[in-house]
């Protein structure tokens, strides 16, 4: 503990290619070697050199390690600390132990034996060698070069390695810390560096050269245990858990199946310390800000020596395998990894010998909350560096390309091959099941000439159109394939992305200006523009192909009138003139040139409508197709590529059809099906391997056979089924809206009559459309094979813009196994196709082949060179296919198509170089530049390409009809020759101008002059030909025209005339029934009852009886097993549920609501429409879940009638709505008119409220009646003080009134009932009231009532109602019902006996006819 480091002992390590043991380096060498801090480190260190100086610099981190120590007087690495010197070159090397001064240790021979030295070499990468694998750094790479590159000559022009190999010491179990990173000490500022280290400038760096070899691992520095390098060979050979294999187990071309056997390395997980500072920004992103798919480094696949290194590349350059970063550092700054994740795989090529065949790099455990002291590089950043190392199986050698070509070749053509004996298989099968008597022959070479050749010429015209602007486009705007005069030279080291190589790299990326952050290098503004030029370009070929696929028409229908009358008047006055001058005045002033006047343009321009709403289809489609393309990047898609694959292939039917009926021409959606066909088969590249991809590749050939052979020629069918699916439902909607059970029949009428109609339009249609739809759908997948390679080489050729292969995971050096692939498919997809034609031709029984021919034929013949621009239609076929047919599938066909689709697939092309650039195309100043010149480039080469054309001949049409063929005329002349024919037997010459005239008729034997003869004659002749031959099979026209025909025939046939038929002697009406001609009645009558038979039998209507009488025998079928089964829902209810009869008025049954062809309906639902009927199961449903209703015996037959649902649950519906009616309710529906009230009577109601609320708060009416000015007292309590107060002073006894026999029960509460019993019968008689005389004084005085003139209405009903009960109450006494006239018959209903009616008895008021209720009533 007493000695230090450095000040009484040191460690110094001597390295040459030859040593002397008795070498001692120089005096200054020790100042040379530790000077690491000069700006020019690389002069020190040959000057050192030139010096003979062979000392290696002790690393930084052992010697802060060391002053750290004797700061806090603690031993080195706990007094254990290891060296590893990492030689570049074949050398001799010495360790001294030197003491300083001999303080502390005296004698120099105690520090004998305290070292230990182990040499290892690699030996595993190739058995009994020192070979091994190395790394290669190049200039081209897009990160920063690494911290641990060696230290190379800058100032010499043929640069070397100055290394010779490298000191590393970190612990092995002490912690890290941050001084032992060399490039920060905390002496030094954040941003210096040691310039033996920090390469900053790749131009400087690879100033003589592009490669480095090295052999250990780059930008991983300061791991514990190994230091600033990591050996490749140590850390996959000599790390722990590595296991070394026994030799054998090698994995030979034809060793399928072979498992993996040899030398692996489990989770090797190393602690690291980053070097770098991450708040010190370079040009380039460093190793920890890469994204996914950056290349970090490349590894050698064969071993190599180690003396070879590092400066022997030169013209042998080693074959090498790319590490690619799987997953990089996501979006956002101060991010860093935690972990990093290497794998490389071998290939045990031999007992001995390895080829490293795959590497691949991933990043983990991501940290953003990084602090800020490691982000200025003040703290440490540790992470964790994980190597795995395992050899490949035959399967993971083969998916990884590390097969010779030789294997991939044979492997491709047995996929072709493969994929030709799929197809070869299905059309076996239909070719024995095949019931054509003479089943079409399987001729390729007819299949080259008709179908293949104009393919092929078509391709080769739209390349030799589009490849001079896209050639000019990459040499302006993005600097590729040539050195234009305005170009840096980047040959001295100087990265592309910093050299000016694209006619506007000045210019900015933003009106504003770039700032720190948004600024933009030179290869990023290429990138972008790039991108604007292939969308400009794409753009002008689509509208280039619009304008060919929808030639400009103008329809007079749409002609806009002039409705003010100046031109009539024009017209007038210019007539008259013309009569005025006469006819040579008139030349004259034609002559002279008279302007015409414009005319009013058109109201509907309809090409200019079909073009944009083409184009609106091929965008949208086109922006379809390029989510699908980012969306097959994800990982989602490679892990279910065959269920996407499904799913694309349903979206591209969709589409054909859904575009093919909106814009209603089949010629105008090839382009599209044939973009959506390369977009399907370019996302197969997302396949995870190899395997995948040829499995995928297969089963979209499967997808494609289905789709011509069975899905296609369904497809009229299947939209006929969804239109008629739609006719019904905008019936349905129709008929909610009209009212009337008229309309609605009619309604039903019509669209039965259109439903049959389209039915019979659909039969008419025939088989051409189907073969034109199958051809058109072939083609497209034909020419999509061709567009495959080219688009697969763009994305080759601009690998880093597009980004494409990286999203796929495909390196870059195995992208040609790819290219090779879709190159090597072409002829195998071309005898497929021909093969799936043959077996179409045997199952639908089409002549495809002769279609092709004859197609073939018209385009020779055509009358204009743009076959489009022939007006001749076949009226025949559907206007949907008529323009396809017109095309006759020939060069400008395909040229059309494949134009309009090297456009689209431009465009979107363009459109992903900008996604990936992130370039904002409309802040972009050059963007309308880019625009204007790509405009010109095309304009230009368009112009061009019709000038060549034009002088080569090229589509131009030689003659127009065969009589101006003088070849083919002597031809015909030869022939007819030959015949020597007479004047007399030659046929009638054809008439003037058609297109027969001057063609001689060739003879019998000319069997293809007799085809194209008759086929010329059916062009022309065709409108006729088709209303002779339906006249002629008109029966009704034959029958008239008999005798006629009958007569012709007999004098041709020198035979008796039919009117001498009938015999001698014969009149009336016999002679007209039996004479010759003359309809027989009897047959007549037969004929015409076989003739509606027929045409009944092959009409619609035959189907429809036979389809409903099957459904009525089904249906009672379902009604006798129905009957025997009880259904659970079985409720009978008190009254019908539809009228509310009771059962005392009628009876009632049980019913289900459903009639039996809904809940059949219903049940088929259940089963997903099931053709199977499984009795057992309907058993049960309609045991289980049959509604059922109760009824009367009208409703169950009137529904029954009608067959139709019961609406019951309308009913119970109805009645869960009904609620109790306020009394607002019930005077708003009162037959009563609303009258207004009186005052007074409005006064006495409020009164009666009053009353009211005083009764409901237990008040008395003596006690609140004085409030409204009325005495509190009744009359019967008047007269009562009246009486007692006379019988007072005539001392008699009066009767008790109900007031005093209360009080006498108030005041005799202590009596019992029987005395109060006895006290009331010593009572005296009782006297009559009515005999009793009372003073009437006491009585209010009344005024005298006013007689209205006139009663209201409800005034004259209340006076009727109370003398009716006046008069009822005379007759028979009832005091009650004077109180409420109207209220008798509720009191009487109420009364329930003596006692109740005398307690509910109401008293009258004797003044103001006011009632008040009893004591007992009151309480």
């Amino acid at each position: 503990r007493e000695t230090r480091y450095g000040d009484h002992w040191r460690i110094k390590v001597l390295l040459q290619s030859q040593m002397d043991p008795r070498f001692n380096d120089a005096i200054d060498c020790d100042w040379l070697v530790a000077n690491k801090r000069t700006p020019d480190r690389d002069i020190d260190v040959i000057t050192a050199e030139s010096r003979g100086c062979a000392e290696l610099g002790i690393p930084v981190s052992f010697t802060n390690q060391a002053q750290a120590a004797a700061q806090s007087g603690t031993p080195i690495a706990d007094g254990v600390f290891t060296f590893m010197i990492h030689p570049l070159i074949d050398c001799e090397w010495r360790i001294e132990v030197q003491i300083v001064d001999g303080v502390f240790q005296p004698d120099a021979f105690m520090l004998l034996s305290s070292a230990i030295v182990e040499y290892v070499e690699p030996a595993r990468a190739e058995v009994d060698t020192t070979k091994s694998w190395a790394i290669m750094i190049s200039k081209e790479m897009t990160l920063e070069l690494p911290t641990n590159m060696p230290l190379k000559s800058f100032n010499e022009d043929n640069q070397r390695v100055l290394t010779k190999a490298f000191l590393n010491w970190l612990p092995v179990t002490a912690p890290l810390e941050n001084f032992m990173r060399p490039l920060a000490p905390e002496s030094e500022p954040v941003a210096a560096g040691e310039k033996e280290y920090v390469h900053p400038e790749k131009s400087t760096y690879f100033k003589s050269n592009s490669e480095i070899l090295i052999p250990y691992l780059p930008y991983f520095s300061n791991c514990r245990g190994f230091g600033r390098t990591i050996p490749l060979w140590a850390i996959t050979e000599q790390a722990r858990g590595c296991k070394w294999a026994p030799e054998g187990g090698e994995i030979g071309l034809l060793s399928l199946g072979a498992q993996a056997k040899g030398d692996s390395c489990g989770i090797t997980e190393v602690e690291c310390l980053l070097d770098e500072i991450p708040n010190v920004k370079m040009g380039n992103p460093r190793w920890f800000e890469a994204k996914t798919g950056a290349k970090l480094f490349e590894v050698t696949k064969d071993a190599v020596s180690a003396g070879e290194l590092p400066n022997s590349l030169g013209q042998n350059k080693p074959v090498t395998e790319p590490v690619y970063l799987r997953s990089g550092v996501p979006g956002g700054s101060g991010v860093l990894p935690g972990r990093v994740t290497l794998a490389f795989e071998y290939w045990q090529r031999g007992p001995k010998e390895k080829m490293l065949a795959a590497g691949r790099a991933w990043y983990s455990d991501f940290s953003s909350n990084v602090a800020e002291s490691v982000l200025a590089g003040k703290s440490s950043w540790k992470y964790k560096l994980t190597v795995l190392y395992y050899p490949m199986s035959h399967f993971e050698v083969m998916v990884n390309f590390a097969f010779p070509f030789s294997f991939y070749f044979m492997l491709y053509f047995g996929m072709g091959c493969l994929s030709v004996g799929m197809v070869a298989c299905l059309w076996c099968y239909h070719r024995f099941m095949c019931r054509l008597a003479y089943p079409p022959k399987l001729d390729i070479r007819r299949h080259w000439d008709v179908f293949l050749a104009p393919q092929l010429r078509g391709l080769g015209m739209v390349a030799s159109v589009c490849t001079a602007p896209v050639i000019m486009g990459l040499l302006l705007f993005a600097g590729k394939l040539a050195s234009l005069p305005w170009a840096d030279d980047c040959d001295g080291g100087q990265q592309e992305a910093d050299c000016i190589k694209g006619l506007l790299d000045h210019v900015s990326s933003s009106y504003g200006g770039e700032t720190a952050v948004t600024t933009t290098t030179y290869g990023d503004r290429r990138e972008g523009r790039a991108g604007i030029m292939f969308c400009c370009i794409g753009g002008y070929a689509i509208a280039a192909s619009l304008k060919l696929l929808v030639p400009a028409a103008e329809s007079n229908y749409y002609k806009r009138e002039d409705k003010t009358g100046a031109s009539r008047l024009k017209e007038i006055i210019k007539e008259q003139e013309e009569e005025d001058k006469g006819d040579a005045d008139t030349d004259a002033q034609t002559n002279a040139g008279e302007e015409e006047e414009d005319e009013m343009p058109p109201i509907f321009t309809t090409h200019m409508w079909k073009r944009s709403s083409l184009g609106l289809l091929v965008y949208g489609n086109a922006a379809l197709q390029i989510s699908l393309l980012r969306m097959s990047f994800s990982d989602q898609f490679k892990q279910n590529i065959l269920i996407f694959l499904v799913l694309l292939f349903i979206v591209r039917l969709i589409i054909k059809i859904a575009f093919t009926h909106y814009i209603c021409e089949s010629m105008l959606v090839v382009a599209i099906s044939l973009t959506n066909q390369v977009i399907a088969i370019f996302t197969l590249l997302a396949s995870p391997t190899l395997f995948d991809f040829l499995v995928s590749y297969v089963a979209l050939i499967g997808f494609q056979m289905v789709e011509r052979i069975y899905i296609g020629p369904n497809e009229d069918v299947i939209m006929g089924k969804f239109n008629q699916l739609k006719g019904s439902i905008d019936n349905y909607l129709r008929t909610l809206k009209k009212s009337g059970a008229g309309e609605d029949e009619d309604i039903d009428s019509d669209d039965e009559g259109g439903r049959i109609a389209d039915v019979d339009e659909a039969e008419e249609e025939g088989e051409n459309e189907e073969l034109i739809s199958f051809l058109s759908t072939l083609s497209a997948d034909g020419a999509a094979n061709l567009v495959i390679p080219m688009l697969f080489s763009f994305c080759m050729f601009m690998p880093d813009e597009s980004q494409i292969l990286n999203s796929f995971g495909i390196p870059t050096h195995n992208a040609q196994f790819f290219l090779i692939f879709y190159i090597m498919m072409l002829p195998f997809q071309a005898v497929a196709d021909k093969i799936c034609i043959n077996i179409c031709e045997c199952y639908h029984g089409w002549k495809v082949t002769d279609y092709l021919e004859y197609c073939a034929y018209r385009y020779i013949i055509r009358t204009a060179d743009w076959k489009g621009n022939d007006n001749v239609l076949d009226q025949t076929l559907s206007p949907h296919v008529r323009s396809i047919d017109q095309m006759c599938f020939s060069d400008q066909y395909y040229f059309v198509n494949l134009l309009q689709a090297f456009g689209t697939i431009s465009w979107f092309f363009g459109m992903q170089i900008l996604f990936v650039a992130e370039w904002n195309v409309f802040d972009d100043p050059a963007t309308p530049l880019i625009l204007f010149l790509c405009l010109c480039m095309c304009k230009g080469t368009h112009s061009m390409t019709l000038v060549s054309a034009g002088y080569l001949r090229v589509w131009v049409v030689t003659y127009k009809t065969f009589a101006q063929a003088g070849y083919q005329q002597a031809m015909m002349k030869g022939v007819q020759a030959m015949g020597a024919l007479s004047n007399d037997e030659k046929p009638p010459a054809p008439p003037p101008g058609s297109v027969h005239d001057g063609w001689p008729e060739p003879p019998q034997y000319d069997k293809t002059g007799m085809e194209r003869y008759r086929a010329a004659f059916m062009a022309e002749n065709q409108l006729w030909l088709q209303v002779a031959v339906s006249e002629m099979k008109d029966k009704r026209l034959i029958q008239q025209t008999r005798g006629d025909l009958l007569h012709g025939l007999a004098n041709l046939l020198n035979e008796v005339s039919p009117e001498d038929y009938a015999p001698e002697g014969v009149e009336g009406i016999e002679k007209d029934t039996f004479a010759f001609g003359a309809a027989p009645p009897l047959d007549l009558a037969r004929a015409a009852g076989e003739v509606q038979r027929e045409t009944y039998e092959n009409s619609a209507l035959r189907q429809l009886i036979r389809m409903w009488r099957e459904r009525a025998q089904f249906m009672l079928h379902l009604q006798q097993v129905s009957a025997v089964v009880k259904l659970n829902n079985y409720q009978r209810r008190d009254a019908c549920e539809i009228c509310g009869k009771n059962k005392e008025m009628t009876s009632l049954v049980v019913l289900p609501i459903y009639t039996m062809l809904h809940l059949a309906s219903l049940y088929r639902e259940q089963r997903d429409m099931s053709p199977l009927w499984n009795t057992q199961l309907w058993k049960h449903f309609y045991q289980t879940f049959t509604p059922t209703c109760t009824l009367c015996e009208d409703c169950a037959k009137f529904y029954h009638k009608r067959n139709t649902n019961i609406p019951v649950n309308e009913k119970r519906f109805q009645r869960l709505q009904v609620k109790k009616k306020t009394a607002y309710e019930l005077m708003r529906r009162s037959e009563y008119p609303i009258v207004p009230l009186d005052a007074d009577l409005v006064k006495v109601l409020r009164l009666w409220l009053s009353w009211t609320r005083a009764f409901c708060n237990d008040e008395q009416p003596k006690d609140f009646l004085p409030r409204f000015g009325f005495d509190g007292r009744t009359a019967a309590e008047i007269r009562r003080e009246a009486i007692l107060q006379k019988a007072g002073d005539d001392d008699e006894d009066l009767p008790e009134l109900e007031g005093d026999a209360e009080e006498v029960d108030d005041d005799n509460e202590s009596k019992s009932s029987k005395e109060a019993a006895g006290d009331a019968a010593k009572k005296k008689k009782f006297k009559d009231p009515a005999l009793i005389e009372m003073d009437a004084e006491d009585l209010a005085k009344k005024l005298p009532l006013r007689v209205p003139k006139t009663l209201k209405w409800s005034e004259e009903t209340i006076m009727k109602a109370w003398l009716a009960r006046a008069r009822q109450s005379m007759q028979a006494p009832s005091t009650s019902s004077w109180a409420y006239a109207g209220e008798a018959q509720q009191a009487q209903s109420s009364a329930s006996g003596a006692a109740s009616s005398s307690q509910n008895r109401p008293d009258e008021s004797a003044g103001r006819g006011v009632r008040f209720s009893s004591d007992e009533e009151a309480g």
